[in-house]
């Protein structure tokens, strides 16, 4: 899978999120997703064999969180 930050992906529940981060952590593709149409719906996914799963795991949202927000302060960085 390609996906890039700022790409619109529709999932299964038929919402379109936009990807507002990505990151490796312990050789896996995580993605930090926001709906275009609720910002408050937020979804972080891992990325397995070309599919997105949910991750649920509260350990690994907390582990995942700074890292997502400093990608995404470096992103913002480089677009000014």
């Amino acid at each position: 899978m390609n996906i890039e930050i700022k790409d619109t992906l529709i999932l299964d529940d038929n919402n379109e999120y936009v990807v507002t981060s990505k990151t490796i952590y312990e050789n896996n593709n995580y993605y930090f997703l926001i709906d275009k149409n609720d910002p408050d719906n937020i979804i972080i996914c891992k990325e397995n064999n070309n599919e997105l799963i949910q991750v649920t795991n509260n350990e690994l949202i907390n582990k995942l969180s700074p890292i997502f927000l400093e990608t995404t302060y470096n992103v913002l960085k480089e677009d000014n």
